[in-house]
């Protein structure tokens, strides 16, 4: 409610910024479809087509799909990057200063941010809530 109520004035980025950390991490298979079919007929779940193309960004290999691809198919979103011989990868950083540089690499998921870095096979990318799961009780929440 209080991003519907900010929505239409100079607060909104401010309010979204505040409420939307906060709100549970939850799949729509678990937060409506679920609940909803144990009302059994009390409640109705409509859907309205879209004509839109669907991709769940829940993973970074999924995300490499929205990047711009270089000429080795590498997926990129960074400011400052150089390759040799290195094809395939998935390549991020939110620090348009800091250089990632690769050599003789494939099939890599590099992700830096202002906390952490992570590389990793793309055929791994799976088990990052693992990695998540083991950063959080060896660190607390200092990397979230």
């Amino acid at each position: 409610m209080r991003v519907a109520d900010a929505w239409d004035t100079p607060r909104r980025e401010a309010v979204l910024h505040e409420v939307y950390p906060s709100l549970p991490r939850i799949s729509i298979d678990f937060a409506v479809m679920e609940p909803a079919s144990q009302l059994k007929g009390k409640a109705t779940v409509a859907v309205v087509e879209m004509p839109v193309q669907w991709l769940d960004v829940g993973s970074w290999p999924a995300l490499a799909e929205t990047l711009r691809t270089d000429e080795h198919n590498n997926s990129v979103e960074c400011g400052a990057c150089a390759f040799i011989d290195s094809d395939d990868n998935v390549v991020v950083s939110e620090d348009p200063e800091h250089l990632i540089s690769t050599i003789g690499i494939n099939d890599l998921i590099i992700v830096h941010t202002k906390d952490a870095t992570l590389v990793c096979p793309k055929h791994e990318a799976q088990r990052v809530k693992e990695l998540v799961g083991k950063v959080k009780e060896r660190f607390g929440n200092k990397y979230q």
